[in-house]
């Protein structure tokens, strides 16, 4: 009992899908989207690739696509008759769903980088007073995993100076591969959370790649949650990062396309057997739509050129 209700707290995430049920009514139009891969020069296996996906996860939705033809070197045309709404159907043709885990750096161990980041920017330009300093706020809890907070307008600013090089360069010995990322927009604050997390030359050591199952399944009092189940190698890379994080006394990031999710603790060793449970604030619908999502695997990112819906007579 008590492991499973550390795994309840440990990966205790909030998302937001819109919902759909793409099986709850019979068909009633019928929709067309243009795709087209965002990246230079896709290969014909690339293409081939995001098809077969993107097969995958809607006849895991159970509205399978209808038609799906590549119709030049880049783009691709589906064709799908569905029940559900244009805006539901086109989040799941671009949603990537790319699931990744990270080992989190604490905020005392990167607020020396970012008060020498902040000098650097004085010196380069001393028009500038406190370029990054004036722009964060500090989290109002004794250290974790949050660097700081900035408002949301602020947030492309402060990710332009930690991808400078110079700036870059001010990380300490063995830091060099952090990897910067910012958390779900707060609307009440209208603040973005950062965070600092570890990376394997720039990888993530556990991503969705790893993940055998995830299925829709309800927690303790009721609510749904997803189901992840890894393969043996996460199993054990799971087991490698949560035993890491006790002892640092760190956290670990749940990222989602990029953005952090969460970045709970681990307050009793490392976690073994491959299995982890996502529970947040969602309906079963979008507790069902999500791990569909991250069970038929990420899909590449992708570019929606033009949608049109047309009613079935």
């Amino acid at each position: 009992m008590l492991r499973k209700l550390l795994l309840l707290s440990l990966l205790m995430i909030s998302l937001t899908f819109v919902r759909c049920n793409l099986t709850a009514q019979k068909a009633d139009k019928r929709i067309t989207a243009i795709l087209m891969l965002d990246r230079v020069d896709p290969s014909e296996k690339e293409l081939q690739e995001a098809i077969d996906l993107l097969k995958k996860r809607f006849q895991k939705l159970g509205n399978p696509i209808n038609q799906i033809t590549v119709v030049s070197e880049e783009k691709i045309r589906v064709v799908i008759e569905t029940a559900a709404e244009v805006e539901a159907v086109q989040k799941f043709l671009t949603t990537s769903a790319n699931l990744e885990f990270y080992n989190t750096y604490k905020t005392e161990e990167m607020m020396p980088f970012v008060w020498a980041a902040n000098k650097w920017l004085e010196n380069y330009n001393p028009s500038v007073e406190n370029p990054i300093l004036s722009r964060i706020s500090m989290p109002n809890f004794d250290y974790g995993a949050e660097m700081f907070q900035v408002k949301r307008s602020d947030t492309a600013q402060i990710f332009q100076y930690l991808k400078m090089p110079e700036i870059r360069a001010l990380l300490e010995r063995g830091k060099g591969d952090t990897k910067f990322l910012s958390g779900k927009l707060n609307p009440d604050s209208n603040m973005v959370s950062f965070y600092a997390v570890d990376t394997d030359s720039g990888i993530a050591p556990l991503d969705g790649t790893y993940v055998t199952e995830a299925s829709l399944a309800y927690n303790a009092i009721g609510k749904p949650t997803i189901y992840i189940t890894v393969n043996a190698e996460g199993a054990e890379i799971w087991a490698e990062m949560t035993g890491s994080a006790y002892e640092r006394g760190s956290q670990i990031a749940i990222v989602i396309d990029d953005i952090v999710y969460s970045a709970p603790g681990v307050v009793a060793g490392p976690i073994t057997g491959g299995r982890s449970e996502i529970a947040g604030d969602f309906t079963e619908a979008e507790a069902q739509e999500l791990a569909v999502l991250i069970g038929s695997g990420a899909i590449p990112k992708m570019k929606l050129l033009e949608i049109s819906s047309e009613p079935i007579k």
